[in-house]
């Protein structure tokens, strides 16, 4: 499909104007021309015929009734006047008998009665018309007025005639004439419609241009224009319209990107959908969240990648009721995931609601942190109400019974001591943890170059005594030139924990291994021990304070069950983890892995 230019419709329609102008005009002069002429050649031969008359009327008193003699006289006066004035001259009789014409005898010539000049001439006192002559072989123009005598009786009429001709070779050089200048005025008139369309159409191109500038973000550009007071105008709105847009535009753009950055930033997952469910926008975290990509998810139907009907109920439920819809429900999405969620409508300017917004919180830690909070106090009150009931009945039994017996009273407070000193050692635990979680937090914990082997030695000569009393061998195997950024307290306090838990977990006559060596850029120092071994189900929670795989043989033992939870605090203080490995009857590895100093 072809492209209307302004300037091609300007163009042309001003040339169609003009043309037909023109044209017009042309054929108004013509016409106006062709009546004037017509009306001033009828006016002449009208006056002719009058001065023709005082003659007709002289030979019509002379011939009498005589109608040769009429005849013949008025042949000779039609001749003679014909050759003299330059037109014919025809006299008819009211019967229709032609008595004498200046190109044609008389005496032959047809009944005239039923001439239309004739006619006229008879009825109005006047006639004229145009027509072909058979008698001269060409176009004439006739103009009749009747001879009245006395009484008013009609004598004769007298019919003045001149040829056509002349008139269509006047008409002729007149189209002649109108034609050449109306070819001059439209060439003429083509060059001035050419430039002043140009002149319209060129700043409007501009302002085309500027608007397509506009409409790609160059809100930059300004247009200066010499034209009309309208497109100077319009040039004006555009410039004040393309600095609104870009203020408005940068406001936006700054706006979005500040909340795309809060969205991307916030941990929480946020979904916007429409009314039919299709997802308009999701965050990073909504994204890792459902393991999906947001190139893909966009303009998507939400249960194809958010398969929660929960989450579908609430989306209805929100659209239904115009309120926020909130609840907690499980994700089943690479493990089990406890989220709350709240669903609220969103609206446009007019108030018309087009979709919801879904905010999704994991809240999965906070719930394992409060059962962990939960289970720790409930750990702690029963850790230290069991000694200090110990100790309280052992006390009052004393009391009580008044014993006398110095061996029994020695029993008694032998007991009373050794819940005493558990009591503290779970309490000396739990402020080795807080102090080790406080100075975490605050970064104060002192680290320096240490030598792995060192360490590792020293927590073997600490421990050897305990193991030498089962017949357990401790052998140490450290890679040498093996350094590590540590405190080395902390450090021997974690290796101390696990190689003593190793002492007590393993048989008489077995062997411990503590070792340290390097894997795959980091620095592992394990403790491996054939005692009993730990069953699956507990590994995942074998760090956790006060947890204990088999409770009455700890307490037997003497454990706080804080000692892991301590080994794994050290290690993270390191930037490093604790990590066990372990099976039923094989025995068990626990291991600090600490990266390696840079």
């Amino acid at each position: 499909m072809s492209k209307k230019t302004l300037f091609r419709e300007l163009f042309i329609n001003f040339l169609i104007i003009v043309i037909a102008a023109v044209v017009l005009t042309a054929m108004y002069a013509t016409i106006s021309f062709r009546n004037f002429y017509f009306q001033e050649i009828a006016t002449d031969l009208e006056q002719r015929a009058r001065m023709v008359e005082p003659q007709v009327r002289a030979i019509f008193a002379s011939a009498g009734r005589r109608e040769d003699a009429l005849m013949r006289q008025m042949e000779a006066l039609c001749a003679d006047l014909g050759t003299r004035g330059g037109f014919r001259l025809t006299v008819i009789l009211p019967s229709g008998t032609v008595v004498g014409d200046t190109a044609e005898k008389a005496e032959i010539m047809e009944d005239h009665s039923g001439r239309p000049e004739v006619v006229q001439a008879l009825e109005k006192g006047m006639g004229m018309d145009i027509r072909y002559s058979r008698t001269l072989q060409r176009s004439m123009m006739y103009v009749a007025l009747p001879l009245r005598g006395d009484g008013d009786n009609v004598l004769a009429v007298v019919r003045v005639s001149l040829s056509a001709s002349d008139l269509d070779r006047a008409l002729g050089t007149l189209w002649l004439i109108l034609f050449f200048g109306g070819l001059v005025f439209c060439a003429l008139a083509v060059l001035l419609i050419y430039f002043r369309s140009r002149k319209i159409s060129l700043p409007l191109l501009r302002l085309a241009r500027a608007a397509e500038g506009i409409s790609r973000g160059e809100f930059d550009q300004r247009i200066e224009l010499k034209a009309s007071f309208e497109i100077t105008r319009l040039a004006g709105v555009m410039n004040r319209m393309s600095s609104q847009l870009k203020e408005r535009i940068d406001t936006i753009t700054r706006q979005r990107a500040q909340a795309q950055a809060m969205l991307s930033g916030m941990t929480e997952g946020v979904i916007a959908v429409d009314k039919q469910k299709n997802i308009l926008s999701m965050n990073r975290a909504a994204l890792s969240l459902f393991h999906v990509e947001k190139e893909l998810v966009i303009g998507e139907r939400i249960e194809e990648y958010v398969p929660v009907s929960e989450l579908l109920q609430m989306i209805e439920r929100a659209l239904a009721g115009n309120e926020p819809v909130e609840r907690e429900l499980s994700l089943y999405n690479g493990g089990e995931r406890l989220l709350h969620v709240l669903a609220v409508t969103l609206a446009d300017g007019g108030r018309e609601i087009f979709g919801v917004l879904l905010v999704l919180r994991d809240i999965t830690r906070i719930r394992r942190l409060e059962t962990v909070r939960k289970e720790f106090a409930m750990n702690v009150s029963h850790e230290l109400r069991t000694p200090l009931t110990s100790i309280k009945g052992f006390t009052e039994t004393i009391l009580e019974k008044s014993l006398h017996n110095p061996e029994e009273i020695k029993r008694f407070l032998a007991i009373i001591q050794h819940q005493t000193d558990r009591v503290i050692a779970i309490v000396d635990d739990l402020m080795s943890l807080a102090r080790l979680e406080k100075d975490t937090e605050r970064g104060s914990i002192e680290l320096s170059p240490l030598e792995v082997a060192s360490v590792c030695d020293k927590a073997a000569q600490a421990c050897r005594p305990a193991a030498e009393a089962k017949k357990i061998e401790l052998r140490v195997a450290c890679e040498q030139g093996l350094r590590v950024r540590g405190n080395a307290l902390l450090l021997e306090q974690a290796l101390v924990n696990l190689v003593d838990n190793a002492v007590k977990y393993s048989d008489e006559q077995s062997g411990i291994e503590l070792k340290a060596f390097r894997r795959e850029g980091e620095i592992v120092i394990s403790v491996m021990d054939r005692g009993c071994g730990i069953a699956a189900e507990h590994l995942p929670r074998i760090f956790e304070r006060f947890y204990r795989v088999d409770k009455a043989r700890s307490s037997k033992l003497g454990g706080t069950g804080l000692g892991l939870a301590i080994v794994k605090h050290i290690a993270q203080a390191h930037g490093g983890r604790a990590e066990v490995a372990s099976r039923i009857g094989e025995g068990s590895t626990f291991s600090l892995v600490l990266p390696v100093p840079a």
